[in-house]
C-alpha cells in the first residue's frame, strides 16, 4: 500500500507491485459499513494487501479496481519513504537497497535490466558454443591480476586463502584440460579503494577460445552487441 486517500464513505488506495501501479476504489456499500471502518483503521503506508474486485473507471478517468473483498496479508513495522520525494540520501540509499527499492521505480527498472542483459549474454555465448562454468573463488593464492586480495583462514586445511582478484587462471587451466570454449559470470574481489567506480567486491565476464584469433573474437563481440 502506497497511500490511502479517504472522502467519507469512499477510500482511494494506491497500491504497487513489480508489474506497476494500480488504484484500488473501497466504498462502504460494497463491503459493509464494519469491514470498511476496521480495514480503514487498520491500514498503513506499507502494508501488504490483497484485493478482489472488478475492473472500474474513477470519476476521473483513471483504471481502478473496485473492491469486494479485501484482506491485509503483511503489516508494515515502518513506513517506507514518502511517495513524492522517495529516498533523497544516496548515503541510505546504496546501503539500505531493499528500501530504495520500495520508493524507487527506477532502481526497480535498473534491477530487471541488469537481470535481462545477463540471460541474453548466457544465452548468446551458449548458442555459440561456448561452456559456462563455476571456478574456486577461494584459492590460495589469488592471481590475474595486479591487486590486493582479500584473506582468510580455512580451520579445516589449516591453511591461509585469499579471496578471486580475477578469472584468468582457472578459465585457461580448463582450456589446457580440452574444454575450447569456456565462460563464466562470476564475483571478483579486490582490497582497494572504493569509490564511484571502484568496489571490493564486483561481477565479472571473462571468456576464452582455443584456436581463435583476436578477428573470431572482434566478431564475437561484435555479435554480442
Amino acid at each position: 500500500l502506497r497511500a490511502l486517500r479517504v472522502h467519507g464513505k469512499t477510500a482511494f488506495a494506491d497500491l504497487d507491485d513489480l508489474s506497476g501501479s494500480l488504484q484500488l476504489i473501497v466504498r462502504e456499500d460494497l463491503l459493509g459499513e464494519a469491514p470498511y471502518r476496521a480495514w480503514l483503521s487498520d491500514l498503513d503506508s506499507g502494508d501488504l494487501v490483497g484485493a478482489e474486485g472488478r475492473p472500474a473507471v474513477s470519476r476521473r478517468g483513471e483504471p481502478s479496481l473496485l473492491a469486494t473483498r479485501l484482506e491485509l496479508l503483511a503489516k508494515a513495522i515502518s513506513p517506507p519513504p514518502e511517495k513524492f520525494h522517495g529516498l533523497q540520501d544516496a548515503e541510505e540509499r546504496l546501503r539500505h537497497r531493499h528500501v530504495d527499492l520500495l520508493a524507487s521505480a527506477e532502481s526497480r527498472a535498473r534491477f530487471r535490466a541488469r537481470s535481462l542483459l545477463v540471460r541474453e549474454t548466457r544465452h548468446y555465448l551458449d548458442g555459440a558454443g561456448f561452456l559456462e562454468v563455476e571456478t574456486a573463488t577461494l584459492v590460495p593464492l589469488a592471481g590475474g591480476g595486479a591487486a590486493r586480495p582479500f584473506t582468510t583462514r580455512s580451520s579445516y586445511l589449516a591453511a591461509e586463502l585469499q579471496l578471486r582478484i580475477a578469472l584468468e587462471l582457472p578459465l585457461k587451466r580448463l582450456l589446457v584440460g580440452g574444454l575450447e570454449r569456456v565462460y563464466e559470470i562470476g564475483k571478483c574481489f579486490r582490497n582497494e579503494d572504493l569509490d564511484s567506480t571502484h568496489s571490493p567486491e564486483f561481477t565479472m565476464l571473462e571468456l576464452y577460445w582455443a584456436y581463435a584469433d583476436y578477428r573470431d573474437m572482434q566478431g564475437l563481440v561484435e555479435g554480442l552487441y
